[in-house]
């Protein structure tokens, strides 16, 4: 089991019927609270085309960012726009609760803004886990995401084994 908070591991997910989606147990263990507490918050990456995911616990080390950087700002006399800031950390984040399951339910706006489809990619990065619409992932040609694409493929290649019987 993954030490409360940090994310590490990678696996694939497919929406059930309802739209819900399970957190991934490799994942899961890492969120912290028990069974129905359990709350995830979710937003946008700050540069990557997918979705940022954690504990709510990281929205009191995400105000504490802002704070930092806003005083920062005021000892070097340097002009600070703190919305500017809350409305790129926070955005269109939402705080969704899990079932015993792990399964949650994105809004449609979430979905839209990282083009998520059939086949969602979780990856584990430490404090956060990232949320890739698969097909967009692999497409990306920018050599920071390879090792994110290996994992994707891989998990890929051990879906269809698993689909073929072998």
């Amino acid at each position: 089991m993954a030490s409360p908070g940090v994310f590490s591991g990678a696996a694939l997910a497919t929406p059930d019927k309802l739209g819900r989606l399970a957190l991934p147990a490799v994942l899961r263990n890492s969120v912290s609270g028990e069974g129905k507490q359990r709350q995830l918050f979710v937003t946008t990456h700050e540069v990557a085309p997918c979705l940022v995911g954690s504990g709510v616990d990281r929205l009191a080390t995400i105000s504490a960012r802002i704070d930092r950087a806003e005083d920062i700002a005021v000892q070097r006399g340097i002009d600070f726009d703190r919305f500017a800031m809350e409305r790129r950390l926070f955005g269109p984040g939402e705080t969704l609760p899990m079932d015993g399951s792990g399964r949650f339910i994105l809004s449609d706006v979430l979905g839209e803004l990282a083009g998520l489809g059939s086949d969602i990619f979780f990856y584990g990065v430490g404090q956060t886990f990232e949320i890739w619409d698969c097909a967009c992932l692999l497409a990306l040609d920018d050599a920071s995401y390879a090792n994110v694409q290996a994992a994707a493929r891989a998990a890929l290649r051990v879906r269809a084994r698993k689909a073929g019987g072998e």
